[in-house]
């Protein structure tokens, strides 16, 4: 059961057939909200399928490609393109007039025509240089180095908290 059938697969009709396959020799069918059943033990339910299949496909493509000229346009005029923001940065938010400062794991609200900017978090980016050297100059394993940084008590990326629980993994 799916809301529609562009949330049980987006793959043409081709590249999603063996999932299909395996369901239909187990006598199970899809059933949307939106759409009704799709029975591929049917030939009408075979053409449906092919005709929202092919759709979708062409539809996942389209936002695909609109969303990825959309992150090419923001990152050609100098701003983040993307979501994460790795760590050793914090956030710099402006609207063309004014700038608002946010550490890397904190939530801003930002309104429409503001764009996103990366600032060297001089802490983190001191880890940063220092995980680089310790693995590539002194050779390190990654594990002993998980475990160093934990024990220290140096927040992890994944740390909301911004304490010392976070481990390093």
């Amino acid at each position: 059961v799916c809301y529609d059938a562009a949330r049980f697969t987006r793959l043409d009709g081709i590249d999603g057939n063996h999932h299909k396959q395996i369901l239909r020799n187990n006598n199970v069918f899809l059933d949307t909200a939106k759409e009704g059943e799709f029975d591929w033990r049917t030939p009408e339910g075979r053409w449906k399928d092919m005709a929202y299949c092919e759709q979708n496909k062409a539809h996942s493509l389209n936002i695909s490609k609109d969303s990825l000229r959309g992150r090419k346009d923001i990152l050609e005029r100098g701003y983040w393109p993307l979501g994460v923001i790795p760590y050793g940065y914090d956030k710099v938010y402006t609207d063309g007039v004014r700038i608002v400062e946010v550490k890397r794991k904190d939530q801003f609200k930002k309104g429409r025509n503001w764009h996103l900017n990366l600032k060297v978090n001089e802490q983190e980016a001191a880890i940063v240089c220092e995980i680089f050297q310790r693995i590539f100059q002194e050779g390190i394993p990654l594990r002993a180095l998980a475990i160093d940084l934990t024990e220290r008590g140096i927040p992890s990326p994944d740390n909301l908290a911004g304490n010392s629980k976070g481990a390093w993994n």
